[in-house]
């Protein structure tokens, strides 16, 4: 019979180390080679999806959207106008938040295939809708559905979940407990039926957490001599029954399985020692509200766990592709991977290490949370690292804290490369530091001030500068300036691209490929005049002494006529040259 799910305090140690005859009662239901310790009438044949763990199996830009957000945070954090599915206007950080989530998700989706399977298993609904037939007329169980956009979005929804910290804090403490206590939790599950699990499997690859990837457990049995078999569902495999198998004696664990049923099978081992075995709580997944990683604090914000108005008091960095992060804070205290001593470290107090488990064994980075102080003098610094890749990877770099979201876009991190990105603690001043090849990602600040005030975006790019260069954006919103530059010796040609919400929800957008103004790469745009009307001043500090006595670019824009070579019809208009401009540039030639 299908019980609530309720939250139960952790169980207590005396508990998890007690013999395994302690809590093993005879609901002894024999099969060929072990006895059933106990069980949920589970079955991946019929309660798991018919597809399997995907990537990108289809384009993914649904997968979540203003709905889900509201959903997680609550509209006051995510919606400059409007509180409805229907009404609200994301702000600029949310959007990006969502869109870089879902960029992410490449990866695999394993832990929303996990946990939406098992919540059609007892019944709980999403946006509505709780059993097969309700989301498709034909559907009598889980494996009758066919893939389609609310299944996407079920599954994307619940995976996404897991890089918030209340879905943590319980699976943190859980890969310390020996594959014995997990086992005896998941017994204590299916007899009790007041808490369910997704179960984790990883490896250690020197000091390096790799391959994550989340399953479903719904049966335990005794194979006799201190061996036990956890039965699971495996989204990677779709309609079978898996097993992760645990030696009590030794504390080890074992769980045969490939990313894909038509490749060929490896080994997840672990002991006691690796802490590469976990649990999420399936009450973790249910809560009202989450703490919001990029909420602006505003008056009256309390922080409460579950509360509507709950705002993050960290800066989370993730990276959405396999590469290795080393982040050190504004006091010299670091976290991530040591690639030269081979190690994980963690030196920041309160500072958390949040796996991703994608299931398609893709190493992706974890996710790093660190106290957040925005009074710091130094800036955090990001060293990316490509040193154990086997190719080169397309990612992107996010950052986020209170009130903003900023990061890289398209990074190209290539085998043995190292690059460094820093950011300012207000998240106001980001920079690049292009590795031996030159190559430079679009560069992001988005900003938002609570709902009485626009939220912006800001994007920089199109640029290549040399080797050990660095290209650096800074914004000052209370000044409506934005500033960026390279310190390389060539004349760069940059795309632009800025977008303001205002307070009522309607949106003002500005957008300037290859501007180009002869000058230092030096820029600075004034926002102060812009809007849906106007362009924003652009000026360029040509001869290296500030902007003050620096004029607009005669377009508004920036653009000015070549010196010298070719400039056709075509070119002038596709980089938007007002009519002016035109016929003073054919005069002089």
């Amino acid at each position: 019979m299908k019980g609530k799910i309720l939250i139960i305090p952790i169980i207590a140690m005396s508990f998890i180390f007690a013999p395994l005859s302690n809590i093993v009662t005879a609901q002894d239901e024999e099969d060929e080679e072990g006895k059933i310790v106990a069980r949920i009438d589970f079955d991946p044949k019929t309660d798991g999806f018919r597809f399997k763990n995907y990537g990108r199996y289809h384009d993914g830009s649904n997968d979540l959207d203003a709905e889900d957000l509201i959903l997680m945070f609550g509209a006051d954090k995510v919606c400059i106008e409007g509180t409805t599915a229907k009404d609200c206007v994301l702000y600029e950080t949310a959007d990006r938040w969502m869109q870089e989530h879902i960029e992410a998700m490449r990866g695999g989706h394993c832990d929303g295939f996990s946990v939406a399977s098992m919540r059609t298993w007892l019944d709980q609904p999403f946006k509505g809708k709780a059993t097969p037939e309700q989301w498709q007329k034909d559907a009598g169980v889980t494996s009758d559905l066919e893939f389609d956009d609310y299944l996407s979005n079920y599954i994307a929804y619940y995976h996404s979940l897991q890089g918030l910290k209340e879905v943590n804090t319980f699976r943190a403490k859980s890969f310390k407990i020996p594959p014995t206590g997990i086992v005896k939790l998941l017994i204590e599950s299916f007899q009790t039926k007041k808490e369910y699990y997704t179960l984790g499997v990883g490896m250690r690859v020197n000091g390096k957490y790799t391959r994550g990837h989340s399953i479903l457990p719904f049966a335990v049995e005794d194979m006799g001599d201190d061996v036990f078999r956890i039965h699971v569902y495996d989204n990677n495999f779709p309609g079978e029954t898996k097993y992760v198998t645990v030696d009590s004696k030794t504390e080890t664990w074992r769980y045969r399985t490939a990313s894909d049923p038509s490749k060929t099978a490896s080994d997840y081992v672990g002991s006691v020692k690796t802490e590469t075995l976990s649990l999420k709580k399936m009450s973790d997944r249910n809560r009202k509200k989450y703490e919001c990683p990029f909420g602006e604090d505003t008056e009256g914000s309390e922080g409460n766990e579950g509360s509507a108005n709950a705002v993050a008091e960290e800066i989370y960095f993730s990276f959405s592709g396999e590469g290795d992060l080393l982040i050190t804070d504004p006091n010299g205290k670091q976290i991530g991977y040591d690639g030269k001593n081979k190690s994980e470290v963690n030196q920041i107090s309160g500072a958390e290490i949040i796996y991703d488990d994608g299931g398609l064994d893709l190493n992706y980075s974890p996710l790093y949370v660190l106290p957040y102080n925005a009074a710091a003098k130094k800036p955090y610094q990001v060293l990316i690292s490509g040193k154990d890749l086997k190719t080169e990877v397309n990612a992107d770099l996010e950052i986020a804290g209170p009130g903003f979201v900023v990061g890289l876009e398209d990074l190209l991190l290539d085998t043995k490369e190292e690059l460094v990105v820093s950011v300012s603690p207000d998240g106001q001043t980001l920079t690049f530091t292009a590795s031996a090849d030159g190559e430079t990602p679009t560069i992001y600040v988005t900003t938002e001030d609570g709902q009485d005030k626009p939220s912006y975006s800001f994007e920089v790019g199109g640029v290549s500068i040399d080797a050990g260069k660095t290209l650096t954006m800074t914004v000052d919103i209370d000044k409506g300036k934005v500033f960026f530059k390279d310190n390389d010796s060539n004349e760069d040609a940059y795309d632009v691209h800025f977008e303001r919400t205002n307070a009522n929800g309607t949106k003002v957008k500005f957008d300037q490929d290859d501007l180009n103004m002869k000058g230092k790469d030096s820029f600075e745009v004034d926002l102060n005049k812009w809007d849906d009307k106007n362009k924003p001043c652009i000026k360029d500090d040509d001869d290296g002494d500030g902007f003050e006595d620096e004029t607009c670019g005669e377009d508004g824009g920036g653009n000015k006529p070549p010196d010298d070579g070719e400039y056709n019809v075509q070119t002038i208009f596709q980089t938007g040259s007002s009519p002016a401009w035109f016929v003073s540039y054919f005069r002089s030639r």
